[in-house]
């Protein structure tokens, strides 16, 4: 288990290129929240996904638990960054690893924040988990505790 409930996906890079836009995963209690700055590259995205590994334990030991994802400056990705974001998280969920909801912060001074939160909506609704936008942090986190705690009938969802 990691010393630290906040990680980079920096640190965890490989491969032949460079990683392009940054992530930081940190957990807050019953709340995965991923802070990222586009645009990203597939890089990226394999660099981030060994960082949340090292995080998986310390979430599911929580009991249920939900992802916020903020994108910062630059929304874009890479058409295969999207693919396998989808992936890993289809993989998450096979192997018990699950949020009940995503919640995708995208304010309106990301760069193609509009274009791309359907992209990153879909990633999660592919694996059956209920995502929204919202404009802000404090409304995307109010609304996943809703759903953690089951406070949020499954028809809102």
């Amino acid at each position: 288990m990691p010393t630290s409930e906040r990680l980079s996906a920096k640190d965890f890079t490989s491969g032949p290129f460079a990683p392009h836009g940054a992530m930081d995963i940190q957990v807050a209690g019953r709340l995965n929240v991923l802070e990222a700055k586009g645009p990203f590259n597939l890089e990226l995205v394999l660099a981030g996904d060994v960082a949340q590994e090292k995080l998986d334990a310390m979430l599911n030991a929580r009991g249920r638990w939900g992802t916020v994802l903020v994108l910062k400056e630059n929304a874009l990705a890479s058409p295969e960054a999207i693919a396998e974001i989808a992936r890993i998280v289809q993989r998450r969920v096979q192997q018990g690893i699950r949020p009940v909801a995503f919640a995708l912060v995208v304010g309106p001074e990301v760069e193609g924040g509009t274009f791309m939160q359907s992209h990153y909506l879909a990633a999660y609704a592919s694996a059956g988990i209920p995502g929204r936008a919202f404009p802000d942090l404090e409304q995307a986190k109010l609304w996943v505790m809703q759903v953690i705690d089951g406070a949020e009938p499954v028809a809102d969802r």
